[in-house]
């Protein structure tokens, strides 16, 4: 059975997350989600429990006909504004998805952006 995550079931997941993935994230990711839910058996024992978060993701096009100079002054000027926006809505990370490999190194080396712990995978509902 589904049913909301609520405080009564910090222990079980406590337990859940001590057993069996303490060495893989912190706790507190499970913090604000938007909705929490978990499955549970007929006497309420937690199997599964999570939910779902909501991500500030940075979407940028660039002109590349325009000079390395400027396309650099730009883009520091769109992360500023993109950081003091994510954080103004209460969020404390900024994702970017991006496919190519030269330009992760690029926002990894200069800007300061972290590959994330996990392999981001996606589906549609």
């Amino acid at each position: 059975m589904v049913r909301g995550l609520f405080q009564r079931d910090a222990q079980q997941v406590n337990n859940i997350h001590e057993k069996f993935y303490e060495n893989e994230f912190s706790l507190s990711d499970l913090d604000n989600f938007t909705v929490g839910f978990t499955s549970v058996d007929e006497n309420d024992k937690i199997i599964c429990a999570g939910g779902i978060k909501s991500i500030m993701e940075m979407i940028i096009i660039t002109d590349k006909d325009v000079s390395v100079n400027k396309r650099q002054v730009a883009l520091y000027e769109m992360l500023t504004t993109a950081g003091r926006s994510t954080k103004e809505a209460g969020y404390n990370q900024l994702h970017a998805f991006v496919q190519d490999e030269k330009w992760a190194r690029y926002l990894i080396k200069h800007v300061g952006f972290k590959p994330t712990v996990g392999q981001a995978l996606v589906i549609g509902v």
